[in-house]
């Protein structure tokens, strides 16, 4: 039996690209992985549960159960971006603040177009700018945790 290609395309975007990503970070940066990915995926697990028990958004249930079809997006699809965040903001030369802007208008883009294609729905007056809001509550509090790390327990190695 072949899978849906909109199911396919939902595997890819949320797990498979993702999963690239983390194992080229696993590479790059071991440490900074599992400090992050694990808190990235409880942030995105307790936003999403608000959202969806507040009804605020409601998520195409693509693989059969809209828990199940939330399962990468939890799992890898946000902890890999909030990964990535982090690992820029101590190894690139772009500032900050402006990473922090550049993903949250990013994700909330992409989450623009999840709603295009018609994967997921905002109800009762949310709209994207609560999203944006949300993301950059998200980003801002990963950023700030990964700095507390930083200062409690962890040196992180920074490129040249």
């Amino acid at each position: 039996m072949f899978m849906n290609t909109t199911i396919l395309a939902y595997l890819i975007i949320s797990l498979f690209l993702p999963l690239a990503l983390i194992f080229k970070l696993i590479r790059q940066d071991t440490k900074l992985v599992i400090l992050i990915a694990p808190n990235a995926c409880i942030v995105a697990y307790v936003i999403n549960v608000i959202g969806f028990g507040g009804k605020w958004w409601y998520l195409k249930p693509l693989l059969g159960s809209q828990s199940l079809t939330t399962l990468p997006v939890n799992l890898v699809f946000y902890p890999a971006l909030g990964t990535f965040f982090i690992y820029l903001t101590e190894h690139s030369v772009i500032n900050r603040f402006l990473l922090l802007i550049i993903f949250v208008v990013l994700t909330s883009s992409f989450e623009k177009i999840l709603i295009m294609v018609e994967w997921l729905s905002y109800c009762n007056s949310w709209n994207v700018y609560f999203t944006y809001i949300t993301y950059l509550i998200s980003y801002g509090f990963g950023y700030l945790y990964f700095n507390w790390l930083k200062k409690q327990f962890i040196t992180i190695r920074r490129s040249k």
